[in-house]
């Protein structure tokens, strides 16, 4: 292991361990650097979904009131936002809003829920047993993994796209808006 590696690691580590240990109000200090992680593009070739494995993409651009929002298009009607919002008391929250085949157009407000090893969890502020979200980032990977009704909803593995990747996704991502809508079939076996 690199010496570069192993201060990463102990850095974590302490942060980590900062961030368990530590009083509300310090613990939510611990979200801003995780949150300003995010800030940039991730893609996958194949997530797994109900519909099968699909091509994923999250652009997160930091908004003017300090919120980390995403859209991602799969045509004119079909898209999922996610947006990392302070709620009045200084919480980070993740707002999740999708219109989705079969479930229609959604919001819901997720909140803080702990963290295990180096994945974040939030659950539903409303019903937390109904819908919550794993997300894992290391320097290049995001893992993402999407819980409803306890069961495994949504899995996949992002990387970290470069810099001079950016441009196209967001031409691509921009196109995709602007697809007509088309119904997806629902694969037999999920």
């Amino acid at each position: 292991m690199s010496n570069r590696m192993r201060n990463n690691l102990a850095a974590a580590l302490a942060a980590l361990l900062l961030v368990s240990l530590a009083p509300p109000a310090l613990a939510g200090n611990g979200l801003d650097a995780f949150v300003a992680s995010l800030e940039g593009a991730w893609a996958a070739r194949a997530v797994e979904t109900p519909l099968g494995e699909m091509p994923f993409a999250l652009l997160f651009e930091r908004r003017p009131d300090g919120s980390l929002s995403a859209h991602t298009p799969w045509d004119a009607e079909t898209f999922v936002d996610v947006t990392f919002t302070r709620a009045g008391d200084g919480r980070w929250l993740l707002v999740e809003h999708a219109r989705l085949p079969e479930a229609g157009e959604q919001q819901r407000i997720l909140v803080p829920a702990g963290l295990a090893g180096s994945t974040r969890r939030f659950v539903d502020a409303a019903d937390p047993d109904v819908l919550a979200v794993d997300l894992a980032v290391a320097e290049e990977a995001m893992e993402i993994t999407v819980w409803v009704n306890g069961r495994r909803h949504v899995h996949g593995t992002l990387r970290r796209l470069p810099e001079e990747e950016v441009p196209g996704l967001r031409a691509q991502l921009e196109q995709m808006g602007r697809r007509p809508h088309r119904p997806v079939a629902r694969e037999e076996n999920r």
